[in-house]
């Protein structure tokens, strides 16, 4: 995580350690501009524009090559655009011979074709629609079976779709099941900003926990849409779903 010294910073981390976010291993830098995101949603359509401010610098593989992975039990790597082969260096090099206690997550989000080969190096593969479709599939199911051969035996690979829900499956066995949960859509459509964040950290959640991949699909797709249903993430800490797990 990249973070300016700043009064920014300070209300930044403030609000991140209220919500039990640890500020460890930060990088931090003192003549550049705390990033902003200015968020405008339609009152009638719910349709959102959003102008993102960010001049920080990404984390470079010494950054990485810091960090004590020993100390970890699950690391989340966000693909971000143009550092896919900084992140395949980093997973060939420090975590090919990662500790047993230490779940491997990525991300792939953007439309960027050249990210699919990270996929073979982490335990748990969470995509993207857009990425689907920028491989050229308009099927989460169509896409699962491809990234079964794209992914080594005994990862999980999972594809949000949207409002037709998410799809997962375990690669490698002999009759690959494609799990499907639906969406929960609210009575109300509040605020969708960061629904699929909040799905990815449900999934993380209930798979360390050790929750079958079956109901923690179904519960991902639960908080995602009560997410939906209102302002912001605060409301998040108060939802326990069906209380697997609850308060951990």
């Amino acid at each position: 995580m990249c973070i300016r010294d700043s009064s920014m910073a300070a209300l930044a981390e403030s609000d991140l350690r209220e919500c039990g976010v640890r500020m460890v291993g930060v990088r931090r830098y003192v003549e550049m501009k705390q990033p902003t995101a200015q968020i405008t949603v339609n009152g009638t359509s719910r349709s959102r524009t959003v102008v993102l401010y960010n001049s920080l610098a990404e984390l470079e593989f010494e950054d990485f090559k810091a960090v004590d992975w020993s100390t970890l039990k699950w690391v989340h790597l966000e693909i971000r655009r143009s550092r896919s082969e900084v992140l395949l260096r980093v997973m060939k090099e420090l975590l090919a011979d990662r500790p047993n206690q230490l779940t491997l997550s990525i991300e792939p989000e953007k439309p960027t074709p050249t990210d699919l080969p990270l996929a073979a190096h982490a335990d748990v593969v969470l995509c993207s629609r857009e990425f689907a479709e920028c491989l050229g599939f308009d099927s989460a199911v169509d896409f699962l079976r491809f990234m079964d051969k794209h992914a080594r035996e005994g990862t999980i690979v999972v594809c949000a779709w949207g409002k037709a829900g998410a799809h997962a499956v375990l690669v490698g066995q002999a009759e690959a099941v494609v799990h499907h949960s639906p969406a929960f859509p609210p009575i109300q459509e509040v605020d969708t900003i960061g629904a699929g964040d909040t799905f990815n950290a449900c999934m993380i959640r209930w798979l360390h926990h050790g929750v079958s991949l079956e109901s923690a699909l179904r519960e991902a797709c639960r908080c995602a849409g009560f997410k939906v249903g209102v302002e912001g993430f605060r409301p998040i800490q108060a939802y326990n779903g069906r209380n697997m797990g609850a308060g951990t």
